[in-house]
């Protein structure tokens, strides 16, 4: 029941040819195979998580392989994700329409974000790589606030507000989340009531400095991941709630690298220990009701990551009429 589906009725999938969600009816084989992996999975709790002093937030959920997608399907998303980000990267150095463009975005000092410190994005817009050239009706063009610096030097962050804003590449992941009560339960069944937001986080790679002639330095990429995480607080994301504006709930997914999300009733944690969930790659953590309003969470450092390219998509929605209210604020 992991996608708001009994056992046995047709099940989602990605296809890999449109890159869309589509129905299909499963046979015996891999229906067992569905109902093998959604007993390993229904419940992580087991498996890879620890649950803290607070005990489990209420409105947490975490589902591994989110959608149940193809391999090829899989690999789709992960290569149209990386072609948005080099649009993304283009836009910020006002070179769209060619290396001859010298209008180059200037930072704008952002008036609502969940750090401490103040952050600059530049506003941009970004042709959506998934749209052009392939027959999508929609704008092939999305706007977007991109932090070039967030939560450290290697952590790049994109925020795209509204529906005709959403990049194509998540059309997959959206229509399995479609499928969840949790978000079902919003406009009462109605999908087509929801505003979407979209946060692009890309934690780039560390450079191991121990390589080449830097070894000399004696500095190691240990050394590098201390600088780069010492500025936000030891995580990858220091301890926040997200932004009201962002939606009745956040769901996250992630690629490429595991990351261990911690979450507590508050971020004085002193002797209590948070609750610890691991997000693998594939994976969807779903926060709502407490884990969403009252609780705090953060990203954290993986032993199987360090160092690592990561990428996590967040996505936020609301009612339409609750979104614009919230935009308005």
């Amino acid at each position: 029941d992991l996608l708001g589906l009994p056992v046995g009725t047709p099940l989602p999938s990605l296809s890999a040819r449109h890159g869309r969600p589509s129905v299909v009816t499963p046979s015996v084989v891999e229906q067992r195979r569905w109902e093998a992996w959604a007993a390993s999975s229904a419940d992580m709790r087991g498996l890879s998580s620890v649950v803290g002093t607070a005990g489990w937030p209420p409105g947490l959920h975490v589902f591994n392989a989110f959608g149940a997608p193809t391999p090829e399907a899989a690999a789709g998303v992960l290569r149209g994700v990386r072609d948005l980000i080099a649009s993304i990267e283009a836009a910020a150095r006002g070179n769209v329409d060619g290396p001859r463009s010298a209008d180059v975005p200037q930072p704008v000092r952002s008036q609502a974000h969940n750090l401490a410190e103040e952050r600059a994005f530049v506003p941009l817009r970004v042709p959506d790589p998934a749209r052009s050239g392939h027959g999508d009706a929609r704008s092939s063009m999305l706007r977007c606030e991109h932090f070039r610096e967030y939560g450290n030097q290697y952590h790049s962050l994109t925020y795209f507000r509204g529906n005709e804003n959403i990049p194509a590449v998540m059309d997959p992941i959206l229509g399995a989340l479609r499928e969840l009560d949790e978000i079902k339960a919003l406009t009462g069944g109605a999908n087509g009531g929801l505003q979407w937001k979209m946060t692009l986080n890309h934690y780039r790679a560390r450079p191991n400095v121990t390589t080449a002639g830097a070894a000399a330095s004696g500095r190691s990429n240990d050394d590098d991941d201390d600088v780069a995480l010492a500025e936000s607080g030891g995580a990858l994301f220091p301890w926040h709630t997200d932004l009201a504006a962002n939606g009745e709930i956040t769901a996250i997914a992630t690629l490429l690298a595991p990351a261990k999300l911690e979450f507590a009733p508050h971020a004085d944690l002193q002797t209590d220990v948070p609750t610890q969930v691991t997000a693998d790659p594939g994976s969807l953590v779903l926060l709502s009701g407490p884990a969403r309003w009252e609780w705090v969470h953060r990203a954290v450092p993986h032993a199987r990551a360090a160092g690592k390219e990561r990428i996590s998509l967040v996505l936020g929605c609301a009612p339409a009429a609750a979104a614009r209210d919230g935009d308005r604020r």
